[in-house]
Order: structure tokens, then sequence, then C-alpha cells
């Protein structure tokens, strides 16, 4: 059968050889086929998001250990004598949010513990994805957990 497909016509009507119009879609079937598939890259998609979203709390905790061991670093630099908690970081002036900063991880608000001596002191991420090792890392004397690890 000889089809001739008449231009300008929103309907996209098919005239056939005995004169007739008809009128052309999509079928079922290739609509089902269509939604398959999209539910595939959808099913793919998804858990790498998540993924991704996790490693970027990561960062941006990791980013926010750096910024307070720095501050601490600077802190003993600046007076000479030992290391200070939050509140000394702010009072000085060196870290003026330092007990603002939380942990980007879940939903609850986790904090960072900062454990200080006379001659070291200790980051900590207060997150804890159920491995016991602390999920986002420390930091002490400036040196990170994490350091070496590839991602």
């Amino acid at each position: 059968m000889l089809k001739l497909y008449v231009m300008g016509n929103i309907d996209r009507e098919v005239i056939n050889m005995e004169g007739q119009t008809m009128k052309k879609g999509f079928t079922l079937i290739e609509l089902m086929i269509v939604v398959v598939i999209i539910g595939i890259l959808a099913a793919i998609a998804i858990p790498m998001f998540s993924s991704v979203q996790e490693e970027a709390k990561k960062a941006a905790c990791r980013s926010n250990l750096k910024n307070i061991a720095t501050a601490e670093a600077m802190y003993f630099a600046r007076l000479g004598h030992s290391y200070t908690d939050d509140a000394g970081l702010e009072s000085s002036g060196i870290l003026g949010n330092a007990s603002s900063l939380v942990c980007p991880g879940d939903a609850a608000a986790y904090t960072y513990e900062l454990a200080k001596q006379f001659s070291t002191y200790t980051v900590r991420c207060t997150y804890d994805d159920g491995s016991g090792s602390g999920a986002h890392g420390y930091i002490t004397d400036g040196v990170s957990s994490w350091q070496g690890e590839t991602t």
C-alpha cells in the first residue's frame, strides 16, 4: 500500500491509495517500551545519585575538619603555648563560627569533637556510619586520617 503524507497537518493524517484519511499515532506497545526504558534508566541513575550525595557530604565534613585544624594551628602559632577549644577559637577571632560548624551527614546534627592537650590536638567528626571507625575521619596534629586515600 502506497502512503502519501500531507505536509503541514498537525494531526499527522495519512492518505492511502483509495483516498481514505487515516490518523497515525503511537501504538500501545511503543509507549510501553518507552516507559520500560525510562524505568531502567531511573533504576540505574537513582542509586548512583545517592552515593554521589554521600561523597559530597563527606567532602564538606572533611573541609570543616581542615578548617578547624588550621584554626588550631594558627591559635598555637599566635599564642605559642597551647591549643584551645571552639570557644577559644571564636573569642580569639581566628574562627568566628567554630561552635556552629556541623557535619552535613544524614538528618541528625553531628558535631565536631576537639580534644586538646598542651602540645597536641585532635579534631573528630561525631558522625558514624555503623562501622565504629567514624565515617568521615579525624585530624591529629594536622595529619588527616584519610591521607593517601584514593577516591
